[in-house]
């Protein structure tokens, strides 16, 4: 509150296994996208934007890069980052897209980064004045027998969602809420889709066996590594 952002990143980058939302909303609304850019660029004053993209959707880049040159725009710059975990995470996305941001401090503190489909959820909400009342979710895991990126409303079931998919082929071990990496696991399926379900993923028993924990010694090199900073 108070400050305003020296920089604007669009975050486009799937660093986790199975999620491809972001990819299905980034293929089908390019020209949504630098729209809703310019519509950023003028309200919070920025003379640049970036688009944050995985290395393995060069597709994406390429298109979005040819609707610029149409345009003759330049103030969105698409940026190539890594697409492993966990790349997209924000402190991470921006200490590698500015690295003078590296500089002590929070890198968070003045640029702002928002995922892509909450920058097309504020365009549509600008333009059209639609609410949030529906979203893409990816449908997927090892259990599922036709994985599906589905628009679904805001409040169906987890359940409704999955027999769109044709059911479970085999009983899972776990049904998560988000990536494998950082998903919630749900226990409930009749539990609603929420406005932050990027993902339901059905993981068999062989994908969720607890590793062998390791002794730790203390050294510290976790603390120094995590982009979370978690102690």
């Amino acid at each position: 509150k108070g400050r305003s952002a020296r920089a604007l990143i669009l975050n486009g980058v799937e660093s986790e296994p199975y999620l491809t939302s972001d990819y299905i909303l980034m293929m089908e609304n390019i020209p949504e996208i630098v729209e809703a850019a310019r519509l950023f660029k003028r309200i919070l004053e920025l003379p640049q934007i970036y688009l944050a993209v995985g290395d393995d959707k060069l597709e994406v880049v390429e298109m979005v890069k040819s609707k610029l040159f149409s345009l003759s725009e330049n103030f969105l710059e698409v940026v190539c980052v890594p697409s492993h975990y966990p790349q997209g995470e924000e402190t991470l996305l921006i200490r590698k897209i500015l690295p003078d941001s590296r500089r002590g401090g929070n890198p968070a503190e003045d640029v702002l980064v928002l995922n892509i489909a909450t920058a097309l959820a504020i365009l549509d909400a600008v333009k059209f004045r639609k609410p949030l009342y529906e979203r893409i979710v990816t449908v997927t895991g090892e259990c599922l027998p036709e994985p599906k990126n589905l628009l679904v409303k805001i409040g169906t079931s987890f359940n409704d969602a999955i027999r769109n998919c044709k059911g479970f082929l085999r009983k899972p071990e776990r049904v998560l809420m988000g990536g494998p990496m950082t998903g919630v696991c749900v226990e409930d399926l009749n539990s609603p889709v929420i406005k932050g379900t990027q993902a339901i993923v059905a993981l068999p028993p062989e994908d969720t066996k607890p590793r062998e924990v390791l002794p730790c010694v203390r050294c510290g090199l976790c603390v120094q590594a995590c982009p979370s900073r978690i102690n």
